[in-house]
């Protein structure tokens, strides 16, 4: 089954095939993973999270129709789920968990064609030791401004900047058109801009 598209392996679990579904959860398990820790910055959190995702996409299964690729609609499901998470936390009043330890962040490059800038907070170009402790000091800086920006904000950017998804699979994720996204990923840049704006000036 390794070799078994998603369409397969969808079809399969539809039909009953606990084997085919659990081929889906070793493929993208860790993916929601990260999805998850980068959302929630915790890492007991994101276990939850991601046991809960894939618990809800068997049990809403028989009712996925391929609209869309079955990782987007699974992203979905999982994004909902932190949505919901941080909404019941700061209800009860509950402190932002920021554990930078165990974050990996990773530079993603933005596909061709969209028009997008490469991530504006790193030189592509600097290669010497000092540059690259800079690097990782800003990455830090970064992370802790994206947990500033409101929830709208946070979402797109997380699954553009991190998560690496195209604009359309954004899209779906978040139930909205692309230009919305656009809109929505602009916004954050000009917030992170603002928000770092006190480490440029230091030099980071």
């Amino acid at each position: 089954m390794t070799q078994w598209s998603d369409v397969r392996l969808v079809e399969a679990a539809q039909q009953g095939n606990e084997e085919a579904f659990a081929e889906l959860v070793r493929r993208y398990q860790s993916k929601i993973f990260n999805l998850a820790l980068r959302y929630t910055n915790d890492v007991e959190s994101a276990m939850d999270v991601t046991q809960d995702a894939f618990v809800r996409a068997w049990q809403m299964l028989p009712k996925f129709r391929g609209d869309a690729n079955f990782y987007t609609w699974l992203y979905r499901i999982a994004m909902n789920l932190c949505i919901d998470r941080h909404r019941r936390a700061l209800a009860r009043g509950e402190p932002q968990k920021v554990s930078l330890e165990d974050l990996v962040v990773e530079r993603q490059r933005f596909e061709d064609g969209e028009g997008d800038e490469e991530l504006w907070w790193e030189d592509p170009d600097a290669g010497e030791p000092e540059a690259e402790v800079l690097r990782r000091e800003m990455r830090q800086k970064v992370w802790e401004a994206v947990q500033q920006l409101p929830p709208p904000l946070k979402q797109v950017i997380l699954l553009r900047e991190y998560e690496g998804l195209s604009l359309q699979e954004i899209a779906k994720i978040v139930k909205t058109n692309v230009g919305t996204v656009k809109s929505r990923l602009y916004q954050a840049r000009q917030h992170l801009k603002r928000l770092l704006s006190p480490y440029f000036e230091e030099g980071l």
